[in-house]
């Protein structure tokens, strides 16, 4: 179906400053990140909390702009457009994130939310803008007497399917879901993602689907990429990185499968700058996995980055 993303060489860096001290300190929140995104696929990307999942997200969408790299979206590089140009190609990448609330404006009404995007892009006459908003809240399974309500009379859930709503307004041919389901109940979870599942099956839909959660990932995912302080460390099929997974840091993730044991198995806030970025904690580290930093190899389902995978 062709490619309607590739991403090459991603790099992000930022400067902060260390409690107590006046030194700025320089930390790799992406390093030399790859990947290809299929048309019609999702990509489940899943990591430990500062491997950089979220950085990746805004800087796919240009939110924030990476340092070097490349981001090729429906065969434009979108680091070398005006903003004019860049402007044309919004309504094509939409992002979902993680707290609904705050990423909806808390002094509009939900009809007014919804047809900011679709009168902003020209996407139906003004006149015809209610029944646009009453046919995507029926999409994402909300009534229409939803219109009249504000983001604080809604519950986690339905602000959520506003969000969603919102970012399939435009039929975007990518998404981004940052972390869409962690801040709901797990009953409320299942339902959000049985809606994704729902829209990308109805659609020609791309998806990139962040989560720290490996089940979520595992149920929507096509693919998946595995991040560790910024790098990826391991990516492949669905079935290649659950059933065969190469990488150490991967390894502990599938054994654990569940949320507690993922969330507590954050990034070094300081790792080997010549080595491996996993090297700190590696159960099968060597002297070889601190003095070199391995490459991103194998074939084109399943690729790790380790000297000594399983």
């Amino acid at each position: 179906m062709g490619k309607v993303l590739s991403v090459s060489g991603l790099r992000k860096i930022y400067e902060v400053r260390r409690p107590l001290s006046l030194r700025r300190t320089k930390i790799d929140a992406l390093q030399e990140v790859s990947f290809d995104l299929e048309k019609g696929k999702t990509l489940g990307i899943v990591g430990g909390s500062g491997s950089g999942k979220s950085t990746l997200a805004r800087c796919i969408l240009l939110l924030e702009r990476p340092d070097a790299g490349s981001i090729v979206f429906m065969g434009r590089e979108l680091l070398k457009l005006r903003s004019k140009e860049l402007k044309g190609l919004r309504k094509h990448m939409q992002i979902i994130f993680q707290d609904p609330y705050s990423s909806l404006n808390p002094r509009m009404r939900v009809v007014d939310i919804l047809s900011e995007p679709v009168l902003f892009f020209g996407l139906c006459r003004k006149e015809d803008v209610k029944g646009k908003v009453a046919e995507l809240l029926r999409r994402v399974g909300l009534e229409e007497d939803c219109m009249r309500r504000y983001p604080h009379e809604l519950s986690g859930g339905q602000r959520q399917r506003i969000a969603i709503a919102r970012a399939i307004a435009t039929e975007p041919e990518l998404i981004v879901a940052d972390e869409p389901v962690s801040s709901l109940d797990l009953s409320i979870q299942a339902q959000i993602l049985n809606l994704f599942m729902d829209i990308r099956d109805g659609t020609s839909l791309s998806l990139i689907f962040i989560s720290h959660d490996l089940y979520t990932v595992e149920i929507l995912s096509d693919d998946v990429m595995v991040m560790y302080g910024g790098r990826v460390v391991e990516i492949g099929t669905r079935q290649a990185i659950f059933d065969r997974p190469m990488h150490p840091y991967t390894e502990m993730l599938v054994s654990a499968r569940s949320r507690k044991a993922v969330q507590t198995l954050e990034d070094d806030e300081k790792v080997e700058e010549r080595g491996c970025v996993f090297f700190p904690r590696c159960p099968r580290r060597r002297g070889l996995c601190g003095e070199q930093l391995p490459s991103l190899e194998g074939t084109a389902s399943h690729k790790v980055a380790c000297f000594y995978a399983g």
